[in-house]
């Protein structure tokens, strides 16, 4: 047993990363021996069997919103635009079928089942008619929407006293989350670091995202000068960058 929020508050960033590994599944195993399965945490998922296929699939969603929110930081467009209509046209087209009716004649029931072409016109359309043709506006409020819809679905704000004497004090009330599965305290991180309005900084070896507000009332900041994403990212940039010994010729010159 752990607290996701506390001990690992960058889990979802974790998640995300899976997405790397392109389909290898013994990153997947060693990912939920160590944290979880996704449904963890809910009273139904204590011991339920994690599908390879469906865990896959949020993987990409959460890869996704990584990718796209990382473009919204820097202003790329055609980033943007590049990983709606390609990388992750089907996440997109998911976001689509949560937030607008699809047209007349258009199944989006089974998105494995929807053209490429079909898919890539429907969201292009969206794109020009709802946000004047701009990939990053529609991408930041994708982001919002399917974070903001997972957290209100999912997540619960709690007040509380604390235990002991003093139960008439004010001072002793505390605020905390609940969640239903470890999927949506995943979530919740992504939500807290959105709301830190652009307030990140990113790891100098790998890019990714570091949220640098607290994450959460009364738990411990994020540090300042944090300059990597992990000890693993700390120790491959110090490799790739330390003074490597001159080989010497044949010669001995």
């Amino acid at each position: 047993m752990y607290k996701p929020l506390e001990d690992v508050p960058d889990l979802f960033l974790k998640f995300a990363k899976l997405y790397e590994h392109d389909g290898s599944i013994e990153p997947i195993i060693e990912w939920v021996h160590r944290y979880g399965s996704l449904e963890k945490g809910h009273r139904q998922g204590y011991g339920k069997p994690q599908e390879i296929e469906n865990f896959s699939w949020n993987v990409s969603m959460a890869a996704g919103i990584l990718a796209l929110y990382e473009a919204v930081l820097n202003g790329d467009r055609k980033k943007a635009r590049s990983l709606i209509l390609e990388e992750f046209c089907q996440v997109s087209l998911h976001w689509h079928r949560l937030f607008r009716s699809p047209p007349e004649g258009i199944d989006l029931r089974s998105l494995a089942d929807v053209p490429r072409d079909v898919a890539v016109a429907l969201i292009s359309e969206t794109v020009e008619q709802d946000h004047n043709g701009d990939y990053l506006e529609y991408a930041l409020w994708s982001i919002v929407s399917v974070v903001d819809a997972r957290v209100r679905y999912s997540c619960q704000p709690n007040l509380y006293l604390g235990r002991g004497h003093h139960r008439n004090d004010p001072s002793k009330v505390k605020a905390s989350w609940s969640f239903r599965s470890l999927q949506a305290a995943m979530y919740l991180q992504m939500y807290w670091l959105i709301a830190a309005a652009g307030d990140v900084t990113r790891c100098r070896y790998c890019g990714g995202i570091i949220s640098l507000a607290s994450p959460q009332a009364g738990a411990r900041k994020t540090r300042q000068d944090k300059k990597f994403c992990n000890d693993a990212c700390r120790q491959r940039q110090h490799y790739h960058t330390k003074t490597k010994p001159r080989r010497q010729s044949k010669s001995g010159n």
